[in-house]
């Protein structure tokens, strides 16, 4: 057993060793391209942000990608939690800004068991989310509301 965690750490340290070589490769390579004027407009102004230490510069470049990936996961986690049930909502849309994502859910009228498992849906995803600052907002509709999914929502179920 004991070989067996000696045999983990080497690999461990494999990689991590391997990950710091290529690292520092790329930042070379890098270098290179700001040297002979051949690297992008934005990674020459990434470097220019990092250098001067402008840490908003650097935010609104790469806040656009963590908001992305942040919002992937928390409708992957939702949408997982959700077809764990039988019963789905009849439309189901989302939509998203820097903190929130907007959920859309249609429902049958007066269907009170998807709408209780909505509810706690979105409660539990908050719990999850909350320390990330993001957060669910739902908008549960029923059929005999007649109201038809905002033109900014992206649907799942149509």
């Amino acid at each position: 057993m004991e070989s067996s965690s000696k045999s983990d750490l080497q690999a461990i340290d494999n990689k991590r060793d391997s990950w710091f070589e290529q690292f520092v490769f790329n930042i070379k390579t890098d270098l290179l391209e700001l040297q002979t004027q051949t690297a992008s407009t934005e990674k020459e102004a990434m470097y220019n942000s990092i250098i001067k230490s402008d840490y908003e510069a650097l935010e609104k470049m790469f806040k656009p990608m963590l908001v992305k990936n942040m919002v992937s996961r928390l409708v992957k986690s939702y949408a997982a939690e959700l077809y764990k049930i039988k019963k789905l909502p009849k439309k189901l849309a989302f939509s998203y800004n820097d903190s929130s994502v907007l959920v859309w859910a249609e429902i049958p009228d007066n269907d009170e068991e998807i709408e209780d498992f909505l509810i706690l849906l979105e409660a539990k995803i908050n719990a999850q989310y909350f320390a990330d600052g993001f957060q669910i907002i739902s908008t549960i509709v029923e059929d005999c509301d007649q109201l038809p999914v905002p033109n900014h929502y992206i649907p799942l179920i149509a």
